[in-house]
């Protein structure tokens, strides 16, 4: 009995004495790796705090990069059962755009004359500013154009003249209407468009800004 109580003491003490040593060894290796999860989790959120997404600029906003301002003449005619004719002096600004879509929006306004001439004698002119809607299509430097609106200002209507040969006409306010379809092309500084319309078959030159 003496002899089993003396082994059991020799054993706690050896446990004991290893158990400490392999903990002094231990413990180094397992604060270097918390101070290593603590650094590499500081950097993590440092990370993150200071990462900032890059801003996204909207579809729908104009692209700085493109000319805004464009001013061009512009004129057309066209004959079959009556004639018809314009010249303009117009100004044109660009609003919006969709990039998905290659789509920009933008108005137009100036100065012109724009008149139908019938066989008979009769006309009927308008002396005024014309206020269009704009819309360009297409991604490269040709782009497919579309113009609604009317001018509007000074109107004469000729009816042709009476039993005593002598014209009627009446002049007041009055309206022209303008639809145009075309293209467009834009280079620099320099654009051209060709369109038609009801203000006839026409050609545009001009520049933009």
């Amino acid at each position: 009995m003496k002899h089993s109580l003396l082994f059991l003491c020799a054993c706690l003490v050896l446990h004991t004495s290893y158990a400490q040593k392999y903990a002094s060894v231990l413990e180094p290796s397992i604060t270097h790796s918390n101070r290593l999860s603590t650094t590499t989790s500081a950097n993590k959120t440092y990370n993150l705090e200071t990462f900032e997404l890059p801003s996204q600029p909207s579809s729908t906003a104009l692209d700085t990069t493109l000319n805004k301002n464009a001013i061009y003449f512009d004129a057309g005619a066209f004959a079959i059962l009556e004639a018809v004719a314009s010249a303009s002096l117009n100004y044109e600004r660009m609003l919006a755009q969709n990039k998905k879509k290659n789509l920009k929006f933008g108005l137009r306004t100036g100065i012109g004359v724009y008149g139908f001439y019938y066989w008979g004698g009769g006309s009927y002119e308008v002396v005024g500013a014309p206020l269009t809607a704009v819309v360009l299509a297409g991604k490269r430097s040709l782009k497919f154009e579309l113009n609604v609106g009317a001018a509007l200002g000074s109107a004469t209507e000729v009816n042709g003249d009476d039993d005593n040969g002598n014209a009627e006409d009446e002049t007041g306010f009055g309206a022209f209407p303008i639809a145009e379809i075309g293209i467009r092309k834009e280079k620099k500084h320099f654009m051209w468009r060709i369109r038609a319309g009801t203000t006839g078959l026409g050609f545009s030159l001009g520049a933009t800004f």
